[in-house]
This record gives C-alpha cells, sequence and structure tokens, in this order.
C-alpha cells in the first residue's frame, strides 16, 4: 500500500486530510509569528512535500493549498535569510525562484503567487544592474551576459505583473 494511501485512510478520506493540512498550515503560519521561525520553515517544508504527494498520489484538484505552501516558504525563507537593502544570495534566489514557480504553476490563478514572482524577478533585475553598475567598463564581455540575464528577469517581473 502506497504511503498516500495510508496517510489518506488514517485520517478518514481525502476531505478530512486536506482539512487537516489547511489546519497545520495555519499553526504553522502561528508558529512563524510567534518567533519559532526555523521550526516553522523547517515544518513548511515538510508540510509542502507532503502536500505535493499526496496530491500527485491521490489525484487530488485542490491546488491552493499547495501554492499558498510554496509561496509562504518562499516568503519566509527572504525575510529569514537576508538583511533589507542587501542582495539575494545566488543560492537563496534559485531556491525561492522555484519555490513562487512551483506556487504559480500550481495554481496558476493565484495572484499573490504571480505577484510575488515578479516582485522577486524585479529585484533580481535591480540587483544585477546594481552590481554591473559597479564593475569596472573594462570588462564588457561580462557586462553583456549580465544585461541579458537582468533583461530576462526584467521581462518575467513585467509578464508576472500583468498576469
Amino acid at each position: 500500500e502506497q504511503w498516500s494511501h495510508h496517510l489518506v485512510n488514517n485520517a478518514g478520506g481525502l476531505a478530512r486530510l486536506n482539512i487537516q493540512h489547511r489546519l497545520y498550515f495555519a499553526f504553522l503560519k502561528h508558529l512563524w509569528l510567534t518567533d519559532r521561525r526555523d521550526e516553522a520553515m523547517e515544518r513548511m517544508s515538510r508540510l509542502c512535500d507532503v502536500v505535493d504527494l499526496v496530491s500527485h498520489c491521490e489525484s487530488t484538484d485542490d491546488k491552493s493549498l499547495r501554492a499558498s505552501c510554496w509561496l509562504e516558504l518562499g516568503e519566509w525563507k527572504i525575510e529569514e535569510m537576508t538583511l533589507p537593502g542587501k542582495p539575494l544570495p545566488d543560492r537563496l534566489q534559485v531556491e525561492v525562484l522555484c519555490e513562487f514557480k512551483r506556487a504559480i504553476i500550481m495554481d496558476e490563478c493565484a495572484y499573490k503567487a504571480w505577484h510575488a514572482w515578479a516582485l522577486l524577478n524585479f529585484r533580481l533585475g535591480l540587483q544585477l544592474n546594481e552590481r554591473e553598475e559597479a564593475q569596472p567598463s573594462s570588462s564588457t564581455r561580462k557586462r553583456g551576459a549580465t544585461s541579458s540575464t537582468q533583461r530576462n528577469h526584467i521581462v518575467t517581473a513585467i509578464r508576472g505583473f500583468v498576469k
């Protein structure tokens, strides 16, 4: 028997499991707000995986919780791992872009997910612009590559804002 089937059976059905996941999501938001952030982030990461697994194995149509989980996790990482006005580290950029992308894939009509996706891409475009301006003008080859990446982030941001 698959693990997801076991989980659904123990919960008393898919509808009850969905309610339990939503309650757990609210509990994790409470943990975050009461400064138990490391625990909240670790648990949210696990909840994202569990909700995705159950959704794939049980063919559920409710994508809003999945999108909300991935969006919240990405937002928490940005809030917890960066200082205001400081650039996002490369590793964090990739992680959060992936989490926001998963959120918009899960729920293509989720305004908050699209807005977060657009804001992050815009921020990364600005970050690349600042990095490019700080480089000496002799490194024109690198400037061209950075400008292309910057353009991609800005175009993606605009598409996200108007979605």
